[in-house]
């Protein structure tokens, strides 16, 4: 006697249809194409988000050395991948009341995440160590001119404080091959039916 299509033998061992498979074939491109543009974008807004931090760090530094006390410096730590707001103070747990460099309690160093580097700093147009480097002013004396580049997987900025500004300028410029407006009226693509 034949068996029925119901039977469950039947259905255990039956496999994917040809139009199944595109069809599941079908949704994960679909899925692919929306997710893989936006990890760019996130990876540039997160790189966007450390220039801000360094940016914001910078202008501490300068609030800091027109309006503080107390000398004032933004230290490089190569081995933490950190920029630090650091002011000269007493240490506490020294007797005598020795001055050194502490991190600022006001402000968070900035780390730099994987795959962004610090690419180059100079301070009055002469160029920083590739290591460790530290940059001081003096409340109410002359601030030296310092810039910051940094160089990531899909931003590269620079951020640069004049001796008088106390906000530092910021500008950005796109790795190549990230995503990049297009005019499409300028292609002649004005036309073209989507």
């Amino acid at each position: 006697m034949p068996r029925r299509a119901t039977d469950p033998k039947d259905r255990s061992s039956r496999g994917f249809s040809l139009v199944e498979a595109l069809v599941v074939v079908a949704v994960l491109a679909v899925l692919a194409g929306l997710v893989i543009p936006r990890m760019g974008g996130v990876r540039r807004r997160e790189e966007g988000a450390v220039v801000d931090r360094v940016a914001d760090l910078m202008t501490m530094f300068a609030f800091r050395s027109s309006a503080g006390t107390q000398p004032v410096g933004i230290l490089h730590d190569a081995a933490s991948r950190s920029l630090e707001l650091v002011i000269l103070d007493i240490d506490p747990t020294q007797d005598g009341d020795p001055l050194v460099w502490q991190p600022d309690r006001l402000s968070m160093p900035v780390l730099l995440p994987d795959g962004m580097d610090l690419a180059e700093a100079t301070e009055d147009s002469s160029l920083l160590p590739e290591g460790d480097w530290m940059v001081t002013s003096k409340p109410g004396g002359d601030r030296p001119r310092l810039e910051i580049r940094l160089a990531g997987r899909a931003l590269e900025a620079s951020v640069s404080l004049e001796p008088h500004a106390l906000h530092p300028r910021r500008s950005d410029r796109q790795v190549a091959g990230a995503r990049e407006p297009r005019d499409l009226d300028e292609e002649g693509m004005d036309r073209e039916r989507w």
